[in-house]
């Protein structure tokens, strides 16, 4: 077990009216002459030895299926996280695709079912409760204000999308209900049209906007196509989803010159909130890009565990080495996730203090004939012969064509003057990295590779969650 310290990282000031029970993992100061306290965030640094994590583990032992399995042969007497075996995610919803009670640890009679958002690939089903989901929003609604990312009296655009038991909207709008300061909330979604969206955006004055990249990207193009002015009451703009590159930033800046752009949080349906960036950037003109598109983040206290584990398993404990991400929540009793791989990578900026860099997910590719094409590789490729960013403009749609199979490059870029020239490049590259890209193109059962260049519009996303469709299979 380690000892550490806290190490402070933001404070702000709240009225007296929210109670301690709003503010669980905060330091608390009156002040009398204001009838405010003043708050200041703490990250606490790692400690995956505590009583709270072995409670857990044996609660979920006793009561899931699953982990009962899963850690039949691990002494009674646990010492923390890294005496336990990692949790198998096939096996896991292998197990909870035949029966949820595999992987409950009671009956479901209390709380929501929610979907994954499904970008890349099939939605997996999670349970979680009404208690669980309360304080999941308390948590990441308390982070985001002790961050400085909202700040007393915003009036927030929430255009995450509604419907489907997709769990974005939801999640995001207990986060907002249950932040610790007065703001003004805008459930719009994503179903509003983006001309309503920018009227209420002006009626409202909205300083926020929080939604998925893809649908704040759709929303900055109308807005510079329509000819109006830029919106200029928004001071933040926090996305999420994916990633963010420069170019769909420099996008969104002319639709909205006074924001800062943040992400809104590193989470997953399967494992919930476990991180935000510690504190916001306070002014634009002191903002870049690297904020964005390069964020450090720190695990939120009270939230998650998070480790970053070697393909062999062994924790990663040293700063700038990529690893897995594991994570355990400290939230989740119904449907427990310990030790459980997110499928993206990270590496850490300071382990103790849990800081990391996300790197992407891990393991995403196009599977045509018998090629795996890694789609971090893919967006580097295209990126590197079509000198610009592709990430949030890219969608890989495969089709059969008789019994040839078809990669199509959809971007919602400009059309290059030689679209022979980069054909030649990418497939020079690709032959260079896939011997089976090269013996299924020489034996003609893959086509040469195409592209369609089409506006922001012209690429499909998933209406359930709003993001962006990467990978579109239209063979089946």
């Amino acid at each position: 077990m380690t000892s550490v310290s806290p190490k402070l990282i933001h404070s702000v000031e709240i009225p007296r009216t929210f109670t301690r029970t709003c503010l669980p993992f905060c330091k608390q100061s009156h002040k009398a002459t204001t009838g405010h306290y003043r708050v200041s965030y703490f990250i606490m640094v790692k400690n995956i030895d505590t009583q709270e994590v072995r409670d857990l583990i044996n609660y979920a032992r006793e009561n899931a299926p699953y982990y009962r399995d899963l850690y039949q042969h691990v002494s009674a007497e646990i010492s923390g996280l890294d005496v336990l075996p990692a949790t198998d995610a096939d096996e896991y919803w292998r197990l909870a695709l035949q029966n949820t009670a595999n992987v409950l640890t009671a009956p479901f009679n209390d709380g929501t079912p929610i979907l994954s958002g499904g970008s890349t690939n099939k939605p997996k089903m999670c349970f979680i409760t009404r208690q669980e989901l309360a304080t999941s929003g308390r948590i990441m609604g308390t982070a985001w204000v002790k961050s400085g990312l909202l700040v007393a009296a915003d009036r927030i655009a929430n255009l995450y999308s509604f419907g489907g038991m997709y769990g974005g909207y939801q999640y995001v709008n207990t986060a907002i209900e249950q932040a610790p300061v007065p703001i003004v909330h805008l459930p719009l979604s994503s179903a509003c049209p983006f001309d309503q969206v920018q009227l209420e955006i002006e009626a409202f004055q909205a300083t926020v906007i929080l939604a998925p990249v893809f649908h704040i990207t759709r929303l900055a193009s109308q807005i510079v196509k329509s000819g109006k002015p830029p919106t200029r009451s928004i001071r933040l703009v926090l996305f999420s989803g994916e990633s963010l590159s420069a170019a769909v930033a420099a996008a969104w800046k002319e639709a909205f010159p006074s924001a800062v752009i943040h992400p809104s949080m590193y989470a997953s349906i399967d494992s919930g909130g476990l991180a935000i960036i510690p504190q916001a950037c306070a002014s634009v003109d002191e903002w870049h890009i690297g904020l964005a598109a390069d964020p450090v983040y720190g695990v939120v206290p009270g939230s998650s565990v998070m480790e970053l584990l070697d393909d062999g398993g062994a924790i990663i404990d040293k700063p700038g080495v990529p690893g897995n991400i594991f994570v355990t929540s400290l939230v989740r009793r119904l449907q427990p996730t310990i030790r459980y791989p997110v499928g993206d990578m990270a590496t850490w900026v300071d382990y103790d203090a849990s800081t990391f860099r996300f790197m992407g997910r891990g393991s995403v590719a196009v599977k045509i004939v018998s090629s795996w094409l890694d789609l971090a590789m893919l967006k580097k490729m295209l990126g590197e012969v079509l000198s610009t960013e592709v990430s949030g403009r890219l969608q890989c749609v495969i089709r059969h064509e008789g019994l040839v199979s078809v990669l199509v490059f959809r971007l919602a870029l400009p059309q290059p003057i030689s679209e022979d020239l980069v054909r030649e490049q990418l497939e020079t590259r690709l032959r260079g990295v896939s011997p089976s890209w090269e013996k299924s193109r020489d034996a003609g059962r893959i086509a040469p590779l195409r592209f369609e260049w089409v506006d922001i519009s012209g690429l499909v996303f998933l209406e359930k969650s709003g993001k962006l469709k990467e990978v579109l299979d239209e063979r089946v």
